[in-house]
């Protein structure tokens, strides 16, 4: 239960709220053309039902006839014309977050450790050589991923950080995160791997 709340709610690092008020942005515009859209179908629904009283339209489908041209060229010229300015904002703002992502920060102080993927655990490597199993890194700082894997397929993932990277053998994915936040963050392995893959969890840890 508290992952699932560590998910939702927190939001630690800049890639974190990057990618928080990108998804925002899509549900605000998806919530807003849902309610456009069910208003005016069931304001349609109330207006154009059937009534005794009332004969079918001369436009209305017949079942042999083909339908007479109906529509408003103008209308809908309109809602394509803003539905393609809200398109190619919401690309902007998804490309925004995407370069924030690969492009790493050139911090001369940044902390660079190598994350090695294999059945069915990660590993660690830091600058001075030594070696863990848990991502152990100081508050405040810049912290550089080098993501790779010596056997299979692997996809490095930290929830509450909203970060992913596939980890591959022979090449080397970059992530870089920072977090002022102490705590201890889930860590996981995101592709199916083989029968160890649900095991393949482990900490990141913020001192």
């Amino acid at each position: 239960m508290f992952a699932v709340f560590e998910i939702l709610f927190v939001v630690l690092s800049p890639s974190a709220i990057q990618w928080q008020s990108l998804f925002n942005l899509y549900l605000i515009f998806a919530l807003i053309i849902m309610s456009i859209v069910f208003a005016w179908f069931v304001y349609v629904i109330i207006k154009y039902r059937h009534r005794p009283e009332n004969s079918d339209p001369s436009d209305a489908p017949r079942l042999g006839l083909f339908p007479s041209e109906r529509g408003n060229i103008k209308i809908a010229l309109v809602i394509v014309i803003l539905l393609g300015i809200l398109f190619l904002g919401l690309t902007a703002e998804t490309i925004n977050a995407i370069n924030l992502i690969q492009n790493v920060p050139n911090d001369p102080n940044s902390l660079h450790i190598k994350v090695i993927g294999k059945r069915f655990e990660w590993s660690f490597v830091y600058p001075n050589g030594t070696t863990t199993t848990k991502l152990i890194v100081p508050a405040g700082k810049v912290i550089v991923l080098e993501v790779t894997s010596v056997d299979v397929f692997h996809s490095f993932g930290i929830p509450a950080l909203r970060l992913k990277a596939d980890a591959i053998p022979g090449k080397i994915n970059y992530l870089w995160f920072k977090v002022d936040q102490k705590g201890t963050y889930m860590i996981r392995c995101y592709e199916l791997c083989g029968t160890g893959h649900a095991a393949m969890i482990t900490d990141l840890v913020v001192v």
